[in-house]
């Protein structure tokens, strides 16, 4: 895997996204929290932390019954912090989470952070489908683009996360394995304000663009997080080699 990644705090005053990069084990997580700045911070760490514990407890064997449990037990981590400190009740985070079996790649996860599966020799890509206001919304044909999805006041709205005001239930995180995963396919990992300046559609042609490195195209993207994006803003790029 060829890596690229950016960690931004955007026009926000304090930071609440955490991200982890493995690149001897492949786990690649982004978190973006909710609930303040310490509550926020420490919802998208912890989970992080838990996550990776169970990792290694498992040895790194993964099927998609055990990485619901572990996703699960991340939320009940965060739950047990929170009756631990009153001051983090509330707290919450989404997760995208990728891991690479070099045979598989196993996606999770809740709330509007998204991973985008681009195959180098294939017009298709894959994207996750946010758990959000919004996006409900849309399925339901009140909205009808993503543009409309993206001016609503209620785009922020997330309906599933890591949180601590209720549990999380078997089926709740969406997980995919992405199998035949070949050479020159690029997966990118985002939180939502990496995301504020493009549809879809738009960031996966700006990263099939041949015109340009991956270099210089990750360079352009961070520039643009950086001078537009108001949120928080992190993303993880993996090209595979």
């Amino acid at each position: 895997m060829k890596i690229y990644n950016f960690h931004n705090q955007g026009e926000r005053p304090y930071q609440e996204d955490s991200y982890y990069i493995d690149t001897d084990k492949n786990l690649y997580i982004i978190c973006d929290g909710v609930g303040g700045s310490k509550a926020g911070s420490t919802a998208s760490q912890e989970a992080i932390n838990k996550i990776v514990s169970s990792f290694e407890k498992n040895n790194y064997k993964l099927n998609v019954n055990l990485l619901e449990e572990i996703i699960i037990d991340a939320q009940n981590h965060l739950i047990q912090l929170s009756v631990d400190n009153q001051d983090l009740k509330g707290m919450g985070t989404t997760l995208i989470l990728f891991y690479f079996d070099d045979k598989n790649g196993y996606v999770a996860h809740l709330g509007d952070s998204r991973l985008y599966f681009i195959p180098k020799n294939k017009d298709e890509y894959w994207v996750t489908k946010d758990h959000s206001f919004v996006q409900e919304l849309f399925d339901e044909g009140i909205l009808k683009d993503e543009i409309a999805m993206k001016n609503h006041p209620y785009k922020n709205r997330i309906t599933k996360a890591l949180t601590t005001s209720r549990n999380l239930e078997i089926g709740d995180p969406s997980i995919k394995i992405i199998d035949n995963i070949q050479q020159g396919d690029f997966i990118l990992l985002a939180s939502d304000g990496a995301l504020e300046s493009y549809t879809t559609d738009e960031l996966v042609n700006y990263f099939r663009d041949t015109q340009n490195s991956y270099e210089k195209k990750w360079e352009a993207f961070e520039k643009i997080c950086l001078d537009k994006s108001r949120d928080n803003n992190t993303s993880i790029g993996l090209l595979v080699t």
